[in-house]
């Protein structure tokens, strides 16, 4: 997705990420579920097929950002995404961010399914900030119709805690990163689930250079773990590569996963590619074709079924 856009998925968070620096002893902690955001940036290509229309118009000196987006897929084309990646869906979408200040924030978000999304934050001191978000559904057997969360951070000076409870109890997550080095942060995440009576932890770590970013996830209780390491041979050129292991909790069985991709910033050029683990492909190219538009190339290629696809996208900003 192009700079500007106020489009997020359900509690996505952004998806650039600052390249790797010398970590400081004053520079914000992350979240725990930012361990690993340089290697989730680099690999993250957001592709389609066929058509996509994206219009942004900025008021108020930036506050309020509105975006309309429509997506056209051919009736005969295959869903291919990458990977862990969740495929925006085709047809209409509007979606409005409001943020007066570095305090406060609002998103919205509606398609033409009628789901509705919202998020809403605030932090009313420099060391606490509250996160709401809900989703509404229409109709269906095989969820509930709504869908809602609320976050509590608490932000220290080498670290940052948070409290997430989601569907009015229904899971509970407490989790924490320290920073205990200027270059290295540890943390744990606990996770509760009311209607199995399950409980999940998990532990990481990370560790920063001048140029690159190691990172690891293991999931204690349930044996999967998640490595990445990315790497800045120059400002212009990322590398990253992931490994996971993820086992589900219903079946018992284990998946494994891996991914190496590299991204590529001239300007406001931009050249992302992944290569997965079942040897499929996914490109995208984004480059200004003029001071208000934006021209995107995207390709899902799977080679090992033979499906190939391929979309064209025009971003416009005012």
């Amino acid at each position: 997705m192009g700079q500007g856009s106020s489009i997020r998925g359900e509690g996505e968070a952004e998806d650039s990420a600052p390249p790797p620096q010398q970590a400081s002893a004053v520079a914000p902690p992350l979240k725990y579920e930012d361990v690993n955001r340089e290697a989730r940036s680099v690999l993250a290509t957001d592709t389609f097929a066929g058509f996509r229309c994206e219009l942004n118009k900025s008021l108020n000196n930036g506050e309020l950002l509105m975006t309309h987006l429509l997506s056209i897929t051919p009736p005969t084309v295959e869903q291919l995404a990458a990977p862990g990646e969740k495929r925006r869906p085709e047809g209409y979408l509007f979606a409005a961010q409001y943020t007066p200040s570095d305090k406060f924030s609002i998103m919205g978000r509606v398609d033409h399914m009628k789901r509705v999304f919202g998020t809403f934050t605030y932090s009313p001191v420099t060391w606490c900030k509250a996160m709401v978000q809900a989703m509404s559904y229409p109709p269906s057997p095989a969820r509930q119709p709504t869908d809602a969360s609320g976050e509590l951070n608490f932000i220290a000076r080498n670290s940052l805690s948070h409290v997430k409870v989601h569907n009015g109890g229904e899971i509970l997550t407490v989790g924490h990163l320290h920073r205990v080095t200027p270059n290295l942060s540890i943390g744990g995440e606990g996770l509760y689930l009311r209607k199995n009576a399950v409980m999940a932890l998990s532990c990481a770590a990370r560790y920063v250079t001048s140029n690159s970013v190691a990172s690891a996830l293991w999931a204690v209780t349930h044996g999967g773990f998640d490595l990445s390491y990315v790497y800045k041979p120059s400002l212009n050129l990322g590398l990253a590569t992931q490994f996971q292991i993820t086992n589900n909790i219903d079946t018992g069985k284990s998946e494994a996963s891996a991914s190496t991709g590299w991204e590529y910033r001239v300007g406001e050029s931009v050249v992302k590619a992944r290569v997965n683990h079942d040897l499929s492909v996914n490109a995208v190219v984004e480059e200004p074709i003029a001071q208000f538009a934006r021209l995107t190339l995207s390709s899902d290629l799977d080679f090992r079924r033979h499906v190939y696809q391929w979309g064209v996208g025009v971003q416009l900003s005012t």
